[in-house]
């Protein structure tokens, strides 16, 4: 390591001196201009010459030509959106082939801000038209979880009998995937970007924990998506299963969306104490819908109806504890404060700050 010390220049400034191996490779000589910017956490970073503060527009191109495997184009065009690239073209030395075309419209579909700008027999040029640093990450995890928490609203009300809407949790969930990939896009543009504030960032070590929040969102949303499936052939033979289990089923819907409220709120407040309440009351929902199985076994004698209710109360402990993810990186976000003193809960009386 290459330490240097810092010299006094006149009254108010202050220097250091380069390296000559690295002026020498960079091609730089006295009189030339340094671009200086504070990257994340403030540590500085030199550029020669003048370069903008933007990040500059990126573009790759995908060759399908040995892409034999369903969906590859799909999955690697998602890929190149998230990372960050605004230009994508899908080229082929041949006629592009049917499920090249309909995985490439696909992905236009489902990634937020993403057209087709130009197509040719053998080629097609996919365009981000939207700049993710222009969003906020806390507000797309927030909207990411309003539109999982509808997407549970409408399950219980399917159960008071309205089995139309949950045709809507389908499309919901689409919506929901298509913020999860913006918000990682955002989240991973943040690392080459100079002031993550502007993206409502602290600390660039906030990036894993917030992809971590939003992919566990999203699974979320997938899982709900399963809920409505075994909803429609619960409701179909209403008529077999009696009103205090679906009472119970409702009970446990909401008992998941009360969890749901409260982590997330927690996450976005930083509230440890609210957390670790949550973490501690978890075991008593997961008995609570193990008891609901157990009396619908008893209850019920129509098999179909007993595995979809299990299968909902399965998924529903299962949300419960992907949910503990946010939880404990509420924690530990909330320990990595960087002020000298940290406190939990009320202060002692006669406490000195």
């Amino acid at each position: 390591m290459d330490v240097r010390k810092i010299q006094k220049v006149g009254y108010s400034t202050l220097a250091i001196s380069l390296p000559k191996d690295w002026t020498k490779k960079m091609g730089l000589s006295v009189g030339d201009l340094i671009s200086f910017q504070l990257g994340p956490d403030n540590i500085p970073r030199l550029y020669p010459g003048v370069v903008k503060e933007d990040i500059e527009a990126k573009t790759c191109v995908i060759y399908v030509d040995n892409f034999k495997e369903d969906n590859l184009t799909l999955r690697t065009i998602i890929a190149c959106y998230v990372i960050g690239y605004e230009t994508i073209k899908v080229e082929s030395k041949n006629i592009l082939e049917k499920r090249v075309l309909e995985d490439i419209r696909t992905a236009a579909h489902r990634l937020m801000g993403m057209e087709i700008l130009e197509q040719t027999p053998s080629t097609v040029t996919l365009q981000c038209f939207v700049d993710p640093k222009k969003f906020h990450v806390d507000t797309l995890i927030n909207k990411e979880y309003l539109m999982i928490k509808s997407m549970l609203e409408l399950c219980m009300h399917a159960i008071d009998g309205n089995e139309t809407i949950l045709e809507e949790i389908n499309k919901m969930g689409e919506e929901v995937d298509k913020i999860y990939t913006l918000l990682v896009r955002v989240l991973l543009t943040a690392i080459d970007f100079t002031d993550i504030k502007k993206l409502g960032l602290f600390s660039i070590k906030n990036i894993a924990g917030d992809r971590v929040v939003a992919k566990t969102l999203e699974d979320v949303g997938d899982q709900i998506e399963v809920i409505g499936v075994a909803l429609v052939t619960i409701i179909k033979n209403k008529h077999k299963v009696s009103p205090d289990i679906l009472d119970g089923i409702k009970n446990v819907l909401k008992a998941v969306l009360n969890i749901m409220d409260n982590t997330v709120d927690a996450f976005l407040t930083q509230d440890v104490i609210k957390s670790n309440r949550i973490l501690n009351e978890k075991k008593q929902f997961i008995k609570k819908c193990q008891s609901l199985q157990e009396e619908s076994i008893n209850k019920i004698k129509d098999t179909l109806c007993v595995v979809n209710i299990s299968n909902i109360l399965w998924v529903l402990v299962s949300i419960s504890k992907s949910l503990e993810a946010l939880s404990e990186i509420t924690i530990n976000r909330k320990m990595e404060d960087k002020t000298n003193n940290i406190f939990i809960g009320d202060l002692p009386k006669n406490t000195e700050i």
